[in-house]
């Protein structure tokens, strides 16, 4: 992601928190604490003054950040303090390897299912097309649950609440959709 695109992505954020809270009435959010947009959402929902919580899949989750980005890991400890609530989905600890891997994996999708079933309404930074990853998953399973969806359309720079039949179009683009029958006179 380049600077830009993440810049427009921190003003989309900070702009549907605000309008959360003022017109809609938002007293909570929730957030992933992965690197990037999910540790960016707490920042904005702390800003906001929106309590948030940190729904984190494992302790271990900022880990591979230590040596590459020290900075990321002591934001991740301080959002993690600020929250109002947690929620950890479980442990690696003792594992390695590719059980430490699938392990991680199965918890990542815990937390994502965790954070689905506590929200009514989903926030999502997606880069339209993309068809793999806990993004994607996360907007098929808010859909499959009928939740709405705040789309921030990193490809188009367009954010939008697409109605269920047009986030299905732009989950699933390849699937036809049924063209509605005309009633019999």
């Amino acid at each position: 992601m380049t600077s830009p695109d993440a810049d427009w992505i921190r003003e989309q954020l900070d702009r549907i928190a605000v309008k959360l809270r003022n017109h809609y009435g938002t007293t909570s959010g929730i957030t992933g604490m992965a690197l990037g947009v999910d540790m960016w959402w707490a920042s904005t929902l702390q800003l906001a003054e929106i309590p948030y919580t940190a729904h984190i899949p494992f302790p271990e989750q900022p880990d591979p950040w230590r040596t590459r980005n020290p900075e990321a890991v002591a934001e991740w400890k301080r959002l993690r303090a600020l929250a109002a609530d947690e929620r950890m989905y479980g442990t690696l600890d003792g594992l390695t390897g590719d059980a430490r891997k699938r392990r991680a994996v199965q918890l990542l999708h815990k937390r994502n299912d965790g954070m689905l079933a506590a929200t009514d309404a989903v926030v999502a930074v997606w880069q339209r097309g993309k068809r793999e990853g806990g993004t994607y998953s996360a907007l098929v399973k808010a859909h499959q649950a009928g939740k709405p969806v705040v789309l921030v359309d990193i490809r188009s720079r367009f954010v939008t609440v697409p109605s269920p039949r047009r986030l299905a179009q732009l989950l699933h683009p390849e699937r036809p959709v049924p063209l509605p029958l005309p009633l019999p006179s």
